[in-house]
């Protein structure tokens, strides 16, 4: 048994740069700005001591990426504990998207699991049965959560479109 252990591991070692630069951009995309590096080689390490786990080698890439997500959900959560909640920080990652302020504070106006979909779809382009099982939810899920986030920032868009103008 050990020497398919040992095989596992090395067919994961081979494959650590390509794993590590596509759960960079997951948790690039989940906003996690310049720790996106530091929690995906957390991910890689813990998935790497945890390979015995994994049944299906074809669904090693979605497991990984399904532990990148809660891990980057988990480091945001504590970053935002240690900030209060009323500091708002300008999001690395938006500000290399060419968005106005108002459109960034629209975002922050959405829900999180809504900010969430729509950085992974549209800022981090991953197609939505990908994001439906990095997150473990169903696609038609994803599918209305952000037809609600465009209508959200439709709205918002529009608020302050009208506010300007008077």
């Amino acid at each position: 048994m050990e020497d398919v252990r040992n095989l596992e591991t090395s067919a994961f070692d081979a494959r650590y740069a390509e794993l590590l630069a596509d759960l960079r951009r997951v948790c690039r995309a989940m906003g996690a700005g310049p720790d996106a590096e530091d929690v995906a080689q957390e991910v890689l390490v813990y998935g790497r001591s945890r390979l015995d786990e994994l049944q299906d080698d074809a669904k090693l890439v979605p497991w990984l990426r399904r532990i990148a997500v809660r891990s980057t959900s988990r480091s945001l959560g504590r970053q935002r504990d240690e900030r209060g909640a009323g500091d708002l920080l300008v999001d690395p990652e938006l500000a290399l998207v060419d968005l106005g302020l108002d459109e960034q504070a629209a975002l922050r106006g959405l829900g999180s699991r809504q900010q969430q979909l729509v950085r992974l779809v549209y800022f981090g382009g991953y197609r939505q049965e990908e994001v439906a099982n990095m997150l473990g939810i169903s696609r038609g899920t994803v599918a209305k959560t952000l037809w609600l986030a465009r209508r959200a920032l439709a709205h918002a868009l529009a608020d302050y479109e009208r506010r300007g103008r008077r």
